[in-house]
């Protein structure tokens, strides 16, 4: 998204191509967030707030010219539901948009992990929507299909990111416990599909399963998927939590403790 000059040169030159369109429209989209940066609202600074505002209002026309020029692509539908994530859509418009991807593609992981974001409780979701969308998504793929970690992903959202600091870490996991050992199932069974794991989408469920196993105790498993990742680690989820490879070293410490004394 940083090759600004030839995706410039790009459109000039093909100005209706639907995949210039495409890629301008997420572009416009990423630099209006990068505007905003990924604080807590409250932490987010009038200056950025108008910045926000500017670019995600640049990037309109932008998306709706790209939705337009790709009838059978759900890429730009992708782009329409983080702008409607910016803009603080209605509910009516919110799901316009999410029909919108779902005539083109179903089953399409990026456009539901999007659509997941906003309905979370910090954003625009009621308590328990985004981890039942989570589900209903999961259950339009097949067991192979990446759709299968959304639950995985939204739990441990709940559990690391949505909870107000002074909410204790463990009556939070006492309230969830039912969903997130549900998600680790579902990832679990995901993983058994992957003929190549060490592909991103496996290593990236590696981490988030080694963390909510290390989260429920259960330190031998997630021992396991830290041994399985070797140094091929991803960046998400640790950089939740600031310094990604600090809180990775970290976890990896407290587990391999814990999981040496169960052996004695």
């Amino acid at each position: 998204m940083d090759g600004r000059p030839w995706l410039d040169a790009w459109l000039a030159e093909e100005p209706d191509s639907p995949d210039a369109l495409t890629v301008a429209a997420e572009r416009q989209v990423v630099e209006a967030w990068n505007a905003r940066s990924s604080r807590r609202a409250v932490d987010v600074d009038e200056d950025r707030w108008r910045a926000f505002r500017i670019k995600l209002d640049e990037a309109t026309p932008v998306v709706r010219a790209a939705v337009e020029a790709n009838e059978t692509d759900p890429i730009p539908w992708m782009s329409a539901v983080t702008l409607a994530t910016g803009y603080g859509a209605s509910r009516d418009e919110f799901e316009r948009v999410v029909q919108g991807f779902m005539h083109v593609d179903p089953a399409n992981v990026h456009c539901h992990g999007r659509a997941l974001n906003f309905l979370m409780p910090r954003w625009y979701g009621q308590p328990g929507e985004a981890p039942a969308y989570g589900d209903w998504a999961a259950d339009l793929g097949g067991p192979a299909s990446r759709l299968q970690l959304l639950p995985l992903k939204c739990e441990f959202e709940h559990l690391v990111i949505e909870p107000p600091e002074e909410v204790p870490f463990d009556s939070v996991l006492r309230e969830r416990r039912t969903g997130v050992h549900r998600a680790i199932d579902r990832a679990e069974a995901w993983l058994t599909t992957q003929a190549e794991h060490d592909h991103v989408g496996a290593r990236t469920a590696r981490s988030y399963l080694a963390l909510m196993h290390h989260f429920v105790g259960h330190h031998g498993r997630a021992f396991e998927h830290f041994v399985q990742m070797g140094p091929d680690a991803t960046r998400y989820p640790w950089a939740f939590y600031g310094e990604p490879l600090d809180r990775l070293v970290t976890i990896r410490r407290q587990i391999t403790a814990k999981y040496a004394k169960t052996l004695g």
